[in-house]
């Protein structure tokens, strides 16, 4: 009804009308398995997210209220808080540990605002203790490593969510090429003067960005794009896509490649954001008709999640 309500009144351009002068677009979805002893932390921050998804959802129902927990209103507000700081250590744990003790030192450090005070909780408790291996970064240098060897003339972008990752991302590649960063808290020139490093000189071919790269950024010399972990809104998902799908593209063919953590949060994540999309497209485009007519993502559901899913 939304669609062909618009439809009177809304003429729309989409990649599909000018899809012959765009390059194909191959997708890959690349699960890693955790190692034994991250596997058992994960588990560990899962039951604790389990218990306390039971408290919020007796105190406060199942919806999840954004108000609340950015302004810790209502009487469900310190729960959902408590419920979104443990899916945060859970999405740092996925892409590296050592994200997990740098959040935690941040909370310490009395010279700064940032940090979580559960990576510091669990950090002193010592669950983190003997958990050093990272099986997603190796796994994305590696993947790095083989699409650079096979022509020097390939690039990539890669986006993570955590600023402090795309670091620790440069530092474990660099050995294999020159890369520059694009991300909050860079000036506008060093913004601009790394994005032109990486258009021209073609020994820099890696650039990694947090969604600050998402908008207003063409790359089209890169043709492969990986998300090293995900966002939660499907707008900024396809707008981070949309950085190498580019009409000035000269590739015949991109790749974007998606690492998830095998069983783990990532996992819904995806799945979560594969059902926006389709809501999307049925909205404006009028697609998908034969879809469910809709999808909840509450704390009820996302609580079924974590007491099913297996790492």
């Amino acid at each position: 009804k939304m669609h062909k309500t618009m439809k009177e009144c809304m003429v729309r351009k989409t990649r599909e009308d000018i899809a012959d002068q765009l390059p194909n677009i191959i997708h890959q979805v690349i699960p890693v398995p955790f190692d034994t002893k991250g596997a058992g932390v994960y588990r560990r921050i899962q039951s604790d997210l389990v218990d306390t998804l039971s408290k919020a959802l007796r105190k406060g129902g199942s919806d999840f209220s954004l108000w609340d927990h950015y302004n810790n209103d209502g009487d469900g507000g310190k729960e959902q808080g408590e419920v979104m700081t443990r899916l945060t250590t859970l999405r740092m744990l996925c892409d590296n540990p050592a994200l997990v003790r740098w959040s935690s030192g941040e909370y310490a450090n009395p010279d700064t605002k940032h940090g979580s005070e559960y990576a510091n909780t669990i950090v002193n408790a010592g669950i983190m203790d003997g958990v050093n291996a990272a099986p997603k970064l190796d796994a994305v240098v590696d993947y790095i490593t083989e699409v650079l060897a096979e022509s020097p003339d390939n690039k990539v972008v890669l986006f993570s969510f955590f600023k402090e990752n795309l670091r620790l991302i440069q530092e474990a590649t660099s050995k294999i090429t020159n890369s520059v960063l694009f991300m909050g808290g860079m000036t506008a020139d060093e913004k601009q003067d790394n994005k032109n490093k990486f258009q021209t000189d073609p020994r820099t071919r890696l650039f990694l960005s947090s969604d600050a790269g998402g908008y207003g950024v063409d790359l089209p010399q890169a043709n492969y794009l990986i998300s090293y972990d995900l966002p939660w809104s499907s707008g900024k998902l396809e707008q981070r896509e949309a950085r190498i799908i580019r009409l000035s593209s000269q590739w015949p063919h991109v790749t974007i490649a998606t690492f998830v953590m095998a069983g783990s949060i990532e996992e819904r994540q995806y799945q979560m954001l594969q059902e926006k999309l389709k809501t999307n497209e049925a909205f404006i485009d009028g697609k998908h008709h034969d879809m469910e007519q809709s999808f909840s993502l509450t704390m009820d559901n996302l609580s079924t999640f974590m007491k099913e899913s297996m790492v």
